[in-house]
């Protein structure tokens, strides 16, 4: 049996947008929901980006799951029943054992209830094992600015470059109708650390971290990690920080624990970089 629910309302509007944006990623999904967090992971259909959802027991405000599962739904359809929710309204999600439907309910005092049933999918995917990486460089950035400078650069051309030194950071684009080189410093980022004298420069789809952005509306910074010859990487924590105090030990070192993407209320995205031809 699996019913949980959330009432707060800047916590239903986080998962409704996360809800929302899913079908861009991925045409199915399954949700795994387990005693102490829903997880759900999903990739394009070229496998160029691979989503991750990760929300603790503890972030609902009513949590309970007997057993451990995995709920196929498609993603299409879970975005138009989200996209009927009304203000000041509760989402129950509800699951009972062996069914092959899931009920999502809408209500609220001086609101107009709704009921749904979702055919559940039989998705038989194995969930892919994506480890911890200490990236080479490191940027921290207002969510809201991010969001806006993808949509410019989106405006011109198909692919992003990003460009890393001691300096600066750049995001550059170009098509036969122009280019566009957006220089941003430590003045315009909330934190950047990059490895001494390194020099990075990967490129990625624009469209896909067009959709990436589109999650920005989650929280007010957004983490981006990037590496050579490995997917950049994009999270946004959900609830708290990625390495808050409970992450450190008493000498302030880092705690393994940190990398365990389980106890933490994130969403993080891998975006493979484009090889030249």
């Amino acid at each position: 049996m699996i019913d949980i629910s959330i009432s707060n309302k800047d916590k239903l509007s986080k998962i409704i947008s996360i809800f929302k944006n899913l079908n861009k990623i991925t045409e199915h999904v399954n949700i795994h929901f387990s005693k102490n967090y829903m997880y759900i992971q999903g990739k394009c259909s070229i496998s160029v980006c691979i989503l991750e959802i990760n929300l603790i027991s503890s972030w609902f405000d009513a949590y309970k799951v007997d057993n451990d599962e995995a709920i196929g739904v498609n993603s299409e359809v879970l975005f138009k029943v989200i996209s009927c929710i009304s203000d000041n309204q509760t989402l129950h999600m509800k699951h009972k054992d062996e069914s092959d439907i899931m009920e999502i309910v809408f209500e609220g005092d001086n609101t107009i209830e709704k009921a749904f049933e979702l055919q559940l999918v039989d998705l038989d995917e194995d969930v892919l094992d994506v480890p911890f990486k200490e990236h080479e460089v490191d940027i921290k950035i207002k969510s809201n600015v991010f969001s806006d400078l993808v949509n410019q650069l989106k405006m011109f051309g198909e692919d992003a470059t990003i460009s890393c030194s001691d300096e600066n950071v750049s995001l550059g684009t170009n098509s036969v109708s122009g280019k566009l080189n957006i220089i941003l410093n430590e003045d315009n980022l909330i934190e950047y650390g990059i490895e001494e004298e390194l020099k990075l420069r990967t490129t990625v789809s624009l469209n896909y971290l067009h959709i990436i952005s589109l999650y920005s509306k989650i929280t007010n910074e957004t983490n981006i990690h990037v590496s050579e010859n490995f997917p950049l990487e994009v999270r946004y924590n959900v609830e708290g920080s990625w390495m808050d105090d409970s992450d450190s030990d008493e000498d302030g070192e880092d705690d393994d624990s940190a990398s365990d993407f389980n106890t933490k209320n994130m969403v993080r995205f891998f975006l493979a970089p484009k090889i030249d031809d």
